[in-house]
């Protein structure tokens, strides 16, 4: 895990800084390095022994897999990571591209945001692991969720509530302000004729100001994932710890990752 937090960080600058290595084939350098460090992270591997686990088996007969494959839990795992590791791979994909060729951000630019990418996903790992030991995965899941489609829809389609309840974080001008509450001013004057025209006006006005901090509801994950590490620690100082069995399950699950 250490490895991988690491390689967040280091990886993108070792890209950068061979880029130009190939004269005339730009980030041709990079993708060299990349080969080179995936044969020298091979050739490390071989050399790795796993010490053995004890494994604890049930007693019984074991289910048959069709069985398994039937059960509504078992559907909607397959489903979720199908979907989360799908939506993933074509972020990363596409947000270096849409960055640095269409929206014209540096390369450096463009690199920072895939090492926050990976750090976001692999850091809360250091901790996470007790924390669902502690109260299982579901608060937190659902609290980064709410989150998330908050962030992407609010803005969107309730922009008023969204900038009202929280303009002292916009970073709207001042500029953006006073328009804003012109034409609030505007349609609550306006007269049955001219209501919808001025509601139009000001809509236009609110959406660009309801943000956080100036993020894009592109980036809604920004916020999704510290505010569902926040509500696991949270619910975890306040709810009684889960059965033994969860525990159990989820030191053992720790362990094996860890050798």
């Amino acid at each position: 895990m250490l490895g991988t937090l690491a390689a967040a960080v280091v990886g993108p600058q070792l890209a950068l800084a061979c880029k130009a290595l190939v004269p005339q084939h730009q980030y041709a350098g990079s993708f060299l390095l990349v080969a080179a460090l995936c044969l020298a992270s091979a050739a490390v591997l071989t050399r790795y022994h796993a010490p053995a686990t004890q494994v604890n088996t049930a007693g019984g007969d074991a289910r048959p897999l069709a069985e398994v494959v039937r059960q509504p839990a078992f559907l909607v795992a397959v489903a979720a990571a199908v979907v989360a590791y799908s939506v993933m791979s074509f972020i990363m994909t596409a947000t270096p591209i849409s960055m640095h060729v269409h929206d014209l951000y540096s390369d450096t630019h463009t690199a920072w945001v895939i090492q926050s990418h990976v750090l976001a996903m692999y850091a809360p790992s250091l901790v996470s692991g007790r924390l669902i030991a502690r109260i299982g995965i579901r608060a937190g899941m659902l609290a980064g969720l709410a989150a998330c489609l908050y962030y992407m829809l609010a803005p969107r389609y309730i922009p008023f509530a969204f900038y009202e309840s929280s303009s002292f974080i916009s970073n709207a001008t001042q500029e953006a302000v006073a328009r804003y509450e012109g034409l609030r001013q505007s349609y609550y004057l306006a007269d049955e004729s001219t209501r919808a025209a001025a509601l139009a006006a000001w809509e236009e006005a609110a959406r660009p100001v309801a943000n956080w901090w100036g993020v894009k509801r592109d980036f809604a994950a920004l916020f999704a994932v510290p505010i569902g590490l926040l509500t696991m620690i949270g619910v975890s100082l306040f709810t009684p710890a889960p059965s033994r069995d969860v525990q159990s399950f989820v030191e053992e699950l720790r362990r094996e990752q860890a050798a």
